[in-house]
């Protein structure tokens, strides 16, 4: 049995959607990313730019040749990096500030979650003693 199909075949990832608009029907083909296209044309046209695109990005990205070097060359040009990168990073410790430290504890003290457990029990007293004079008060 051969199968036919008036489908396109579209890339994995794309989806094609048959969207009802009044009487009418039309198919919509949505890109992995989002993007939204009602013609087969305009999909080929997106994958023919997008792989220009990918393929320029991809030369002028080149990364330059690395040439190896000696074993312990190589790790001297590490340990020379990383004291580099040392000599930038601040000697102190970072903190927040005092404005950032006051608005945060402002927004903790907001919060419902606070003390939530804190809550709990006293809703749950509250509910317990009302338990206990109603019954008391029936007797």
């Amino acid at each position: 049995m051969t199968l036919i199909t008036t489908r396109p075949t579209i890339p994995f990832g794309w989806r094609i959607l048959d969207v009802r608009m009044g009487e009418g029907k039309i198919t919509v083909y949505i890109a992995p990313n989002g993007k939204r296209f009602l013609s087969l044309d305009a999909v080929k046209k997106f994958l023919i730019n997008s792989r220009k695109r990918r393929a320029e990005e991809q030369d002028i990205g080149k990364p330059a040749k690395r040439f190896k070097l000696g074993n312990g060359a190589a790790k001297q040009e590490k340990e020379k990096e990383e004291r580099e990168i040392s000599k930038e990073a601040p000697s102190s410790p970072l903190q927040l500030s005092e404005g950032v430290r006051r608005q945060r504890q402002i927004m903790t003290e907001r919060s419902p979650f606070r003390n939530l457990r804190k809550q709990i029990l006293k809703k749950n007293q509250s509910k317990m003693v009302l338990r206990e004079r109603s019954k008391s008060a029936s007797f």
